[in-house]
């Protein structure tokens, strides 16, 4: 497992349900030639219309209309036996 970030470009977006904090429970990253269903390709870096919608464990759901979208590692990955998220 390896922390990371979507970076999104010009974005706009909502929430609904609460505050969008916590474990991601589900999502998806729709882009002009397809769309993503709970996984993502890496290394990421999509330009043009992109719309994303992530739901947490809470229940809340953020929703992201954006130029563009890129993964950024942020630390070192480290081996996970079992993933309880």
């Amino acid at each position: 497992m390896e922390p990371a970030e979507l970076v999104f470009t010009d974005a706009t977006f909502s929430e609904s349900g609460g505050a969008c904090i916590g474990s991601v429970s589900d999502g998806s990253l729709s882009v002009a030639n397809g769309k993503f269903e709970n996984v993502i390709p890496l290394p990421l870096s999509l330009f043009g219309r992109v719309s994303a919608t992530i739901a947490f464990s809470s229940g809340s759901v953020l929703a992201v209309t954006a130029a563009g979208v890129s993964y950024l590692a942020t630390g070192p990955a480290r081996f996970v036996e079992a993933y309880e998220g």
